[in-house]
């Protein structure tokens, strides 16, 4: 059984680090279109939505790289948290104003017109916690990987390995 969850937790940890890679990557391929759905999420303020549409792809990926290379907690539990928060807040805008126009993820023909409705959204993101949960028990299991930079603050700081 230990053994199935292991494997459970590693192919949700790879399949959401992928989801999110894939997500930021589309959405700077399509600066554009991502930029312009912002227009529908009218709770944003006008200001700050170019800053968001180039900031959002760019942690996207930032964090999923930083999870692939370096294997810090603090980049998976990040990319949750921002799951969480782009959730929280389209719940806002569908309780409160309307339904704003999601260019989230790849569009692909199918997929795409689904996932624009209130369903297809909230789905979509109740799947990608799941998976992110699963991956989640493997990185509580498993010891972070040090890297250089925590090698070198080690030694600055008088830590010696034993």
């Amino acid at each position: 059984m230990k053994v199935m969850i292991g494997k459970l937790g590693v192919g949700g940890l790879w399949l959401f680090i992928l989801f999110m890679l894939i997500a930021g990557f589309s959405k700077l391929f399509n600066l554009s279109a991502f930029r312009d759905s912002l227009d529908t999420w009218v709770l944003l303020p006008q200001v700050a939505r170019a800053p968001v549409a180039v900031l959002v792809p760019t942690i996207e990926v930032g964090l999923s790289v930083a999870w692939m290379l370096l294997r810090k907690k603090w980049a998976y539990l990040s990319l949750g948290a921002l799951v969480g928060i782009f959730t929280a807040i389209y719940l806002v805008h569908v309780l409160f104003v309307e339904p704003p126009q999601c260019n989230c993820t790849v569009r692909l023909a199918a997929f795409a017109s689904w996932q624009d409705t209130v369903a297809g959204v909230l789905i979509r993101n109740i799947v990608l916690f799941g998976v992110w949960g699963a991956g989640l028990f493997k990185v509580n299991s498993a010891p972070e990987q040090p890297t250089e930079v925590d090698h070198d603050s080690e030694k600055h700081a008088g830590v010696h390995a034993h």
